[in-house]
C-alpha cells in the first residue's frame, strides 16, 4: 500500500461524503486506503453513509467510542494504516484527480523530504493563505 488516507469525521456527512467521493475518483498509478475515524458522532446520516461505505470496502471506519478529539483521531487512524505515506485530510476539503498522484511523486523523487502539504484552493480557485 503507497498511501493511507486519513479522515477524522464529526458530524459532517454532506463534506465527508464529498471528500471520500473526490477520492475515489483520484488517478493514481498506486493503491491507497481511505480510513474514517468518526469521532462518536451523532447524527444518524453520517453514521449510516460511514456504515455503508465501510460495508461496500470503499473506506476501513474507525468508530471512536466517545469524541477523542482531532489530533487523538488522527493518531488513531495512523495506528490502522498500512501505506508508507499518511494523507491527514479534512472533511471539508475535496481534492482534485490528480492531487495524490502529485504529492506521492514529489516524495518520491525527493526522499530527504518527510512532510509536504497540499496548495489550498478556495472554490472560486483563488489560493487560500495559511
Amino acid at each position: 500500500m503507497k498511501l493511507s488516507v486519513i479522515i477524522v469525521n464529526y458530524n459532517h456527512k454532506y463534506f465527508l461524503k464529498l471528500a471520500v467521493e473526490a477520492l475515489e475518483k483520484s488517478k493514481t498509478t498506486f493503491p491507497f486506503e481511505i480510513i474514517v475515524v468518526d469521532n462518536h458522532s451523532h447524527d444518524e446520516e453520517s453514521l449510516t453513509f460511514l456504515r455503508k461505505a465501510h460495508h461496500e470496502k470503499r473506506i476501513t471506519l474507525i468508530e471512536a467510542p466517545q469524541n477523542i478529539g482531532f489530533g487523538r483521531g488522527n493518531n488513531l487512524g495512523a495506528e490502522a494504516a498500512r501505506g508508507e505515506y499518511i494523507f491527514f485530510h479534512n472533511p471539508d476539503v475535496t481534492v482534485q484527480e490528480d492531487s495524490l498522484q502529485v504529492m506521492v511523486d514529489f516524495l518520491e523523487e525527493n526522499p530527504e523530504i518527510g512532510m509536504i502539504g497540499p496548495k489550498l484552493l478556495y472554490s472560486s480557485g483563488k489560493i487560500q493563505e495559511s
